[in-house]
């Protein structure tokens, strides 16, 4: 069923073969041939949710994935970058902006849980290298943030950023890093100086951003508010770099929030369903959630912790409104 927005069951992702080199990992498939046990499929562990206690099924509904159109392409995008990492000179990015809530943040944890850091005796293997930039960035805790992102700890706080900068380039090599996402992206916008250059608005983190691209040839994935957008329509070097652009909005109440809803139903460990996306339980939750995804999912954690201290087999009119109490929703 296809919409604006269109939903659809969870999969994982096809197998590839792209390796660095011999000695390499393969980038789409776990660096141990012999590990002795298969990932569960979404039903699995819905069923296993189910079995459950009630806060284990409410964690469970925080982690369902919905594939939405804006998160297929988002992966679909992200996958065509990691396999062009280090193999084309400029290989490319993309920036994903949405207001708190619309799923940057999930698209990111999704993507660090699909390709997770892995240690062996040897090595550290990162093919995504994901961080959080603070409020009030500085070039060279960019740069550090980055390099404790791949697992190097240092006991000396004393290194030049030019020095940490040549350490970085090397760990990314080592850990076969294939894509660097930075959430909260927005704070790449300078809070003072002088911003008439407008080829290089982004500052000098901007600067730090583009000489780690450069040098290493590893795709950069950004993701902030709708400002970050703005920023890198304005500024050309950004723009030029990372030009992939996907923009995440609140639902409104339509039919896309209805198929929304319909799929949720399906994946909410709880043995019938409840109508969730039918009127007028559909414009209820709009009402209650203002088709913000993470406010959604919280509210529907909430309402099967609820029904199911109860042993209810099914989500009712009364676990809505007790859950809407409960979160002052």
């Amino acid at each position: 069923m296809k919409t604006s927005r269109n939903t659809q069951d969870p999969r994982r992702p096809a197998d590839h073969s792209a390796s660095d080199n011999a000695s390499s990992r393969i980038l789409f498939e776990p660096p141990f041939p012999g590990a002795e046990s298969m990932p569960e499929s979404p039903d699995e562990r819905r069923n296993r949710a189910m079995k459950g206690s009630p806060l284990e099924r409410a964690s469970f509904v925080g982690d369902i994935v919905i594939h939405t159109d804006e998160f297929m392409q988002a992966f679909a995008t992200i996958e065509a970058l990691m396999e062009r990492a280090r193999g084309v000179r400029q290989p490319g990015g993309l920036c994903i902006t949405g207001e708190g809530g619309t799923g940057k943040t999930f698209i990111r944890e999704s993507l660090v849980k699909r390709y997770p850091r892995e240690e062996t005796a040897w090595r550290t293997y990162c093919p995504v290298l994901a961080i959080e930039m603070s409020d009030t960035p500085t070039p060279r805790q960019f740069v550090l943030n980055l390099l404790l992102g791949t697992g190097y700890c240092s006991t000396h706080g004393g290194q030049s950023e030019d020095v940490l900068k040549n350490i970085l380039l090397k760990a990314l090599l080592d850990c076969s890093t294939r894509i660097i996402v930075v959430d909260e992206g927005h704070h790449l916008i300078p809070s003072s100086g002088s911003r008439k250059n407008t080829e290089r608005l982004g500052g000098a983190i901007g600067e730090v951003a583009k000489f780690i691209y450069d040098k290493s040839a590893i795709p950069f994935v950004w993701s902030g508010r709708h400002s970050l957008g703005d920023l890198f329509d304005k500024d050309k070097q950004l723009d030029t770099r990372w030009s992939g652009r996907i923009r995440l909005e609140e639902y409104k109440c339509d039919t896309a929030w209805q198929v929304l809803l319909d799929v949720l139903d399906e994946a909410l460990p709880m043995e019938e369903k409840c109508g969730l996306g039918e009127l007028p339980r559909s414009q209820f939750v709009h009402l209650i959630t203002k088709g913000n995804f993470r406010r959604l999912k919280v509210y529907l954690s909430e309402c099967v912790r609820i029904a199911s201290c109860e042993a209810s087999r099914a989500i009712s009119k009364e676990h809505f409104d007790r859950a809407q109490y409960a979160l002052a929703l």
